[in-house]
Formats: C-alpha cells, sequence, structure tokens
C-alpha cells in the first residue's frame, strides 16, 4: 500500500512543480532600458521595493544580473531571496507590476538647498556626473584618482599632478558665473510648468539680463530632444505663432512662424519650426522620426500636404477639420492641439513676445515638459543627468 502510494506520490509532485514553474515565468516581466534609473529601499530580510535611484548619492542599489541597474516606469518591483538584499546584490527573481505608473518625485526648493548648499557641491556633483568610473589621466594613460585643487575649479591626478575641470566643454565653460547659480537657474526652468523668462532669471539670480538670457538660452539646449522616434498611434499637426495679426487667421496666417508637432498618444512629443507646410517639407520629417512599423498609425487632418503617406507606407487616417469633424472613429488630433495650446499659452503669458530666430528653443523646452510630465524622475534631476551626457 505504502509502496503505491509513493509510487503515485512522487510524479504527481513533479508536475505540480512543473506548473509552478511554468506559472512563475509567466508572470515575469522583464527588465529594460527604459529611462530613469531605480534604486532599492531596503524593507527586511528577502524582498525589496524598487523606487527612484536619486543621483544624489542613493544607497542600497541593487542590480541585475548583467550589472545594469533596472530601470523603467514601475508601480513595485519586488526582489525574492532567502538573504538580506544589500547594494550589488540581487537574490531571487524580479516581478514587475506594470498596472500602475509611479508619481513624480517631489523635488522642492528645500531639496535643492540641501543638494547643493553651495559652489563646491555643484562641482562635486559635476566632477562624479562626468566620470562615474574615474577619471582617465592622459598623462599616466590610466585611471587614476584625482583630488580637488584649492582655490581652483580643477581636480589633479595624485601620480602627475594632470588637472581637469568638470566644467569644461560643458554649458559652464568659462563661465564667471557661480555653479550654483547655474544650478539654480536649471531647477527653475524645470519646476514651472510653463516656463520663465530670462528677466525672471535675472531678478531671482541677481545677475545681469545679458547674463540672464545667455544662461537661459544654453539650459535651453539641454532640453533639446533630438533624434526620437515615435511609435504606435501618433498624431501630426501644424499650428502658427507670432501673436495676433491682422487679416487670416489660422492656416496660411501672414507674418507668423510655422511650426510642425507630432505627439505619440499617451507618450512623446516632437516639433520642429518649418518653412511652410508643403509635403515636401512635412513628409520627409514624419519619415525621420516614424518608422513604418507594424501597428504605428499616423492621425492628421485634411491637409493635402499629408495625403501621399499611405503612399509611404504608412497607415493613415485622417479628420475633416474644414467640415467641423473632429473625432472620426479613432482618428483625431487633440493630443498635439493641447500641445499646441500649451505652448502658446505660456508664451503668450511668460514670454508674452518671441521671435522667430529663437522659437526653436522655446519649443524645446515645452516640449521637454511635455515628454517628462508622467517621469517618476523630477525634471530638475532629468535635466542635470544630461550635463554629463551632452559632453
Amino acid at each position: 500500500m505504502k509502496s503505491t502510494y509513493c509510487r503515485w506520490l512522487v510524479p504527481v509532485c513533479f508536475w505540480l512543480f512543473v506548473a509552478v514553474v511554468i506559472i512563475w515565468n509567466s508572470t515575469e516581466v522583464a527588465i529594460h532600458e527604459m529611462g530613469h534609473a531605480l534604486a532599492c529601499r531596503v524593507l527586511g530580510y528577502g524582498d525589496v521595493q524598487i523606487n527612484y535611484l536619486n543621483g544624489w548619492g542613493g544607497t542600497n542599489c541593487f542590480r541585475t544580473a548583467d550589472g545594469g541597474i533596472p530601470t523603467g516606469m514601475y508601480e513595485t518591483i519586488i526582489a525574492f531571496g532567502d538573504y538580506p538584499l544589500t547594494s550589488g546584490t540581487l537574490c531571487g527573481r524580479l516581478i514587475a507590476r506594470l498596472d500602475m505608473e509611479l508619481p513624480m518625485r517631489k523635488y522642492t526648493l528645500t531639496t535643492f538647498n540641501a543638494q547643493f548648499p553651495d559652489d563646491d557641491s555643484c562641482l562635486d556633483f559635476l566632477f562624479r556626473k562626468r566620470w562615474p568610473s574615474g577619471v582617465f589621466c592622459q598623462i599616466c594613460q590610466r585611471i587614476t584618482k584625482h583630488h580637488r585643487i584649492t582655490g581652483r575649479k580643477t581636480y589633479g591626478c595624485q601620480f602627475c599632478g594632470n588637472e581637469v575641470s568638470p566644467a569644461a566643454d560643458t554649458i559652464f565653460h568659462k563661465s564667471p558665473t557661480p555653479l550654483r547659480s547655474w544650478f539654480y537657474a536649471m531647477f527653475l526652468m524645470a519646476q514651472t510648468r510653463t516656463g520663465i523668462s530670462a528677466k525672471q532669471l535675472q531678478r531671482e539670480l541677481g545677475v545681469t539680463y545679458k547674463t540672464a538670457w545667455r544662461m537661459f538660452t544654453q539650459i535651453r539646449t539641454l532640453m533639446a530632444e533630438n533624434g526620437m522616434s515615435l511609435f504606435g498611434n501618433v498624431e501630426a499637426d501644424e499650428t502658427y505663432i507670432g501673436g495676433k495679426r491682422p487679416g487670416k487667421r489660422g492656416r496660411g496666417a501672414e507674418g507668423k512662424t510655422v511650426v510642425f508637432g507630432m505627439v505619440e498618444r499617451g507618450g512623446r512629443a516632437f516639433t520642429q519650426v518649418t518653412p511652410d507646410v508643403k509635403a515636401k517639407t512635412l513628409l520627409p520629417i514624419i519619415q525621420e522620426h516614424i518608422p513604418t512599423a507594424p501597428g504605428t498609425i499616423v492621425y492628421t487632418d485634411e491637409l493635402r500636404s499629408y495625403g501621399e503617406l499611405g503612399k509611404l507606407g504608412y497607415a493613415h487616417e485622417t479628420v475633416q477639420h474644414a467640415a467641423r469633424q473632429y473625432v472620426n472613429g479613432s482618428a483625431h488630433v487633440n493630443n498635439v492641439e493641447s500641445l499646441w495650446s500649451n505652448t502658446k499659452r505660456g508664451i503668450d503669458g511668460v514670454h508674452h513676445s518671441v521671435s522667430p530666430k529663437y522659437l526653436q528653443h522655446y519649443l524645446d523646452s515645452y516640449t521637454f515638459r511635455f515628454n517628462h510630465r508622467n517621469d517618476n524622475a523630477p525634471m530638475f534631476v532629468t535635466l542635470i543627468d544630461r550635463l554629463a551626457s551632452d559632453v
């Protein structure tokens, strides 16, 4: 009797184990590089909750098996194991719950003042950001330890004394303005939803308008969202910016600057100043930023310049604005028009007037805020992270 019982128990346990493994693996979600680094806060033995990796010295950051830091927009990621999860250690599996996005982490003026109380803290941050793995000394021909040079904004090699400057070849290059003023200007430009004017920067920082304008222009170069590709349901539309003018309104208005834009539904946007709305101008921009991938649909209005999209391999649907049709099934351009509305209200309320020469820079700042509106990382953190990548 016991032998018969054991004979059935072994295969039952085996197949039960197989079923558990299949169900477990089917619930696993691979962690891919999707944007903003995450860090973990150890909750106790055997489990850990993933939070945002603060760029100002976060601890308990664990890595995946290939050495990378798990990134992305996750509600929680839990790692199970039999041992305490410590820095640099991954015990067990990662399970990602993707049903919710993390809210943007608060980054207040108090946080900024605590992280960057003076110029030295800003310079140290910039040094660590540019050379996280150490500085390669051109004289010693190897990575060596560098120490801060007293009275200078440089670090010297401990062996040969060769100096490097963290500010070199960045937006701070050869600027006599204190680094903390630069960082505070970046904080103000990233925190405000509708932007901040150069005149307001002048008042906040106590600098001349010429200095404030230069800082304003340089920081906006970090906000440019270049080289991106848009997928899925993408809306394309054009608008005219230039204030009220007598005569015709809307498409074809005189004395205004043409701006073309594309927006992923629930995703990112791209904007560009263009000379006109002709097909030979708009279609190359669409081809550059929207691959003809399966599942990608381009939504536009009835402008004839978009008529060749189907021949170029795109799934294309339109709405007839001239006939007062604003939604046609799933076809509409309401998201990109929402971007136009926010941009125009921001320019009108904050800057009042923008010349065509600098309009692209202003568009970059509004597009940056739109693209990172749902990030877990504060926009200021995203912006200062670009200081190293911009070199």
